[in-house]
């Protein structure tokens, strides 16, 4: 949702469609942001619960810098819709974190998978 958003709001020709898009984009981050910070602490051992929540909090402080200086850098060159694609583009690695994630205990209960769900607890 936020890179398909985010990359056709580069090509908007009003500021009216920039601001839908924008807006769209926000919501599915505000929907995602609460299960983001969750979500490491389900899939580690208990003992490394505090350090992935610490590293989930570490992540946003780091992806806030990293993207405000790639705006500074495109800014210059490519105006705001290069700040845009490839403020997108640093959105890919998500894609293979999330395909390569283990899943939740909740989730492997839920599924039936006792076992699964014991070895993620442990």
């Amino acid at each position: 949702g936020v890179v398909s958003t985010q990359s056709t709001g580069t090509y908007s020709s009003s500021l009216g469609e920039f601001l839908v898009f924008r807006f769209i984009m926000g919501s599915v981050i505000g929907i995602t942001a609460p299960s983001a910070n969750i979500f490491p602490a389900e899939v580690v051992p208990k003992s490394w619960r505090t350090f992935a929540m610490a590293g989930t909090a570490l992540a946003w402080g780091l992806g806030y810098t990293v993207t405000c200086t790639v705006a500074y850098v495109f800014q210059e060159g490519y105006g705001w819709r290069g700040v845009i694609v490839g403020s997108s583009l640093a959105l890919s690695p998500g894609i293979i974190i999330v395909a390569l994630a283990r899943e939740s205990p909740m989730f492997d209960l839920y599924r039936g998978n006792v076992e699964e769900a014991q070895k993620t607890i442990q």
